[in-house]
């Protein structure tokens, strides 16, 4: 699966609840910096997994992409996708800016990629 497939899997899945396929998705020592500032940053597939599972039973949290999503290779080892989207969860909506880092854990072709770290800033 190509950078944006792969992207793009990890959206659907994570707003459609699809926490078996999202986990699939994600690298062992994953990072994700939540948009609550109470927490900073989570890291571990269980640890982040637990933080999305429980962020999205409380708050209903949707992750809409605005286009165009750009990827950007690096010697094919990692991939990063930046850009902004919608969010929308019980608390209200907004413009969040996103940047998530992907680790070739395969091949070139094709390369197998897993989410190494996600960010996400109201800012």
């Amino acid at each position: 699966m190509n950078l944006i497939d792969t992207f793009n899997a990890a959206k659907d899945a994570f707003n459609n609840r699809q926490w078996p396929t999202l986990e699939g998705i994600l690298d062992d020592y994953v990072v994700l910096k939540l948009l609550k500032p109470t927490t900073a940053a989570v890291s571990g597939k269980s640890g982040v997994m637990a933080a999305l599972i429980a962020d999205a039973t409380l708050d209903s949290p949707t992750f809409t992409p605005h286009q165009p999503i750009i990827p950007h290779h690096q010697d094919q080892t990692f991939g990063f996708v930046t850009g902004t989207a919608q969010w929308v969860d019980t608390n209200g909506s907004g413009t969040i800016h996103y940047d998530f880092v992907f680790l070739n854990v395969g091949g070139t072709n094709p390369p197998t990629w897993r989410l190494r770290s996600l960010w996400g800033s109201k800012d």
